[in-house]
């Protein structure tokens, strides 16, 4: 039996267009769009895709935050929140950024010197990304330079010093959290949760260093999180996920369950079907990118809603 796994629009179909679109336009990761730069992009690339799909696949907007441009509730909104790097990509932009430039490690840099590197060579990554793991500069640390630069200061920032956990063994401990304490995308948890899983997961190192790189907490909530001033924060809200893998994935799904074109699923199912199959996607990503229901759908079914249609694929070949 041979399957047509594709909807119209998925992250699988759109991304050799977000690639050329990311490339073309000097898209970064985190970058900020207004409604007039999001309907320029939609104009240029868009073609033959809903304008809610283009968000979604194109710029990794919810419908959330394309409805809030839409009727100009937000003026701006964060795009590419899950562009997947690659190891290679990292690599090769911190062999050329390295010889280019010709660092060494513990050399200090201004913010200036970051952002001109960043403009010649960061491609894709933001400013943050690409302090992080081409120069080994901390968030924190940017923030710092920026506000110094501001204020007339000539503050530098060490560079390309040791990591207290790098990004292969910071993608082996996220795996673990996934796998051995069922955790996903954007959930939120309290800090007795997070204790408890850098107990399991910790591997000596930090709490902080634990919560900010392997379970991508915001930078900008650990210090209240972990102070008690807030009760709950967010994780693995940036986490990759190759369009291959949810492909791979959305034809398990379909072929082990037998599911068909229309089939209504009930609460109980989808909560099976995701506790089963979604390992790191959350919810909202399970249903929107495996079973083509949308995230409204899912909110409708948290609210008791008894079941709802899935249009699982649009072509489904036959047995």
């Amino acid at each position: 039996m041979k399957l047509s796994l594709q909807r119209k629009v998925s992250l699988k179909t759109a991304f050799n267009q977000r690639e050329k679109m990311i490339y073309k336009e000097k898209l970064h990761i985190d970058d900020e769009i207004s409604l007039e730069y999001f309907n320029d992009l939609y104009q240029k690339y868009g073609k033959g895709v809903g304008e809610k799909d283009f968000a979604r696949c194109f710029l990794d907007m919810s419908y959330e935050k394309y409805y809030g441009l839409q009727i100009e509730k937000i003026k701006q909104a964060r795009i590419l929140a899950r562009e997947f790097i690659l190891d290679q990509e990292i690599l090769d932009i911190k062999n050329k950024v390295t010889e280019f430039y010709q660092l060494k490690p513990n050399q200090f840099l201004s913010y200036q010197e970051i952002c001109e590197m960043h403009a010649q060579f960061g491609g894709k990554l933001s400013l943050i990304i690409f302090a992080e793991e081409i120069l080994n500069v901390t968030e924190h640390s940017v923030g710092e330079l920026k506000s110094a630069e501001k204020n007339g200061q000539n503050k530098k920032a060490k560079i390309l010093k040791p990591v207290e956990v790098d990004r292969r063994r910071r993608k082996e401990l996220q795996e673990k959290v996934v796998k051995l304490a069922g955790r996903h995308t954007d959930e939120e948890i309290s800090l007795e949760e997070l204790e408890e899983l850098y107990a399991k997961f910790g591997e000596n190192i930090g709490i902080k260093i634990f919560a900010t790189k392997v379970l991508q907490m915001p930078q900008s909530q650990i210090n209240n999180f972990l102070g008690k001033r807030i009760k709950k924060s967010t994780i693995f809200s940036k986490y990759f996920v190759h369009p291959d893998e949810i492909c791979q994935l959305r034809e398990r799904v379909i072929l082990e369950e037998g599911l068909h074109i229309g089939d209504s699923i009930s609460k109980a199912d989808f909560e099976r079907l995701y506790q089963k199959y979604a390992g790191i996607l959350s919810e909202e990503m399970f249903a929107e990118e495996i079973l083509d229901v949308t995230a409204v759908g899912v909110k409708n079914m948290k609210k008791g809603t008894d079941s709802f249609q899935s249009s699982i694929s649009k072509k489904l070949g036959r047995r």
